[in-house]
């Protein structure tokens, strides 16, 4: 049912679309078929009323605001005597007070300037957000200019939200770490955040050597007597899948997304093969979208560094072994390998 507005009194009427021929008025009486429908097709027609409905009540908020100022408005003569009568009337009373009290003539002058400056800034407030400055009359350029630009904002506003929603869901997804696994990265984050922020070379690498010798600990419990850390359900997206030229050996590379550490099984068992074919490593690149790279629930277990030598309780793919436990590729043996959707 469009609402057509009145050309003569601005007033709208309702009608059924199949009862318009006989639309008129409610208010006037203006035959608002010849206005509207005559001599146009159904898609001229729906065009022609939006944009006609827009111009027309433009035009009754013009004469509304117009017949209220006619009617609240006084005569020049007692604007002008009421407006001298109370600046004289202030003008005199700042006179007394500041013969009397400097200090208070200081405190009423700031008063005033404070209590202006809040009122136009509650007015310029009011005026945009009770959406006053529609009722202010604008070039049609300018309507056209204020429509693109909240149509830009809804996009901007809905691309923001759905970015959000994302990277909510996707947090959500990566925040259900075990138990042992947010030991670790608490242990990390432990001994990351002691170090002091001009700490030397010498004293960090000392900080770490401790850490690992904490976590080879018999206290710690980690390792069995087969020297390895069994751990369950650990969850960390992949980084990387390779075969060799052979067909026989399989390295896969999963992020634990936590410090740059990643745990690597160079020769992946091949129960495991068919889940792994069908992870995604992501992709990023100036050329096309980035591809978000697959999440995976795992478990497995930690090789054993050379504490004796090196001071590694994890055993890492590293050309220098050095004891610290970030920025690391961890060797890791999988047992079972689930993606998670």
């Amino acid at each position: 049912m469009p609402n057509l507005r009145c050309p003569e009194c601005y007033y709208t009427t309702t009608y059924i679309v199949v009862d318009a021929i006989n639309a008129a008025c409610n208010h006037c009486g203006e035959n608002l078929y010849d206005h509207y429908y005559a001599g146009r097709t159904e898609e001229e027609t729906e065009e022609f009323i939006l944009a006609e409905n827009t111009r027309l009540k433009r035009k009754k908020n013009r004469a509304d605001r117009q017949r209220r100022e006619r009617d609240n408005q006084s005569t020049p003569q007692e604007e002008s005597m009421l407006s001298k009568e109370f600046i004289l009337g202030l003008l005199k009373e700042l006179k007394e007070v500041a013969v009397s009290d400097p200090a208070a003539t200081v405190q009423v002058v700031v008063g005033l300037f404070l209590c202006l400056w809040i009122l136009w800034w509650v007015g310029a407030i009011a005026y945009h957000v009770t959406g006053l400055d529609e009722y202010w009359p604008v070039s049609e350029a300018e309507v056209q200019a204020r429509e693109v630009r909240a149509k830009r904002l809804r996009a901007t506003r809905l691309k923001k939200a759905e970015m959000l929603a994302a990277k909510a869901a996707l947090q959500q997804r990566k925040s259900n770490f075990p138990p042992s696994q947010v030991w670790f990265r608490d242990f990390i984050d432990e001994v990351k955040n002691s170090l002091p922020e001009n700490a030397n070379q010498a004293l960090v690498k000392l900080r770490w050597i401790e850490a690992n010798k904490r976590l080879c600990s018999a206290e710690a419990g980690l390792f069995g007597a087969d020297n390895r850390w069994h751990v369950k359900d650990w969850v960390g997206s992949v980084s990387g899948i390779n075969l060799v030229d052979s067909g026989e050996q399989l390295a896969f590379k999963v992020s634990l997304r936590h410090r740059g550490n990643r745990i690597l099984d160079g020769n992946l068992s091949k129960e495991l093969w068919s889940v792994a074919f069908t992870t995604d490593t992501g992709e990023t690149n100036f050329l096309s979208d980035s591809r978000p790279s697959s999440l995976v629930k795992f478990s497995g277990s930690f090789d054993k560094g050379d504490m004796a030598g090196d001071n590694e309780c994890l055993d890492a793919f590293d050309i220098d072994d050095t004891p610290f436990l970030h920025d690391k590729s961890f060797y890791f043996k999988f047992k079972k390998i689930e993606i998670i959707e």
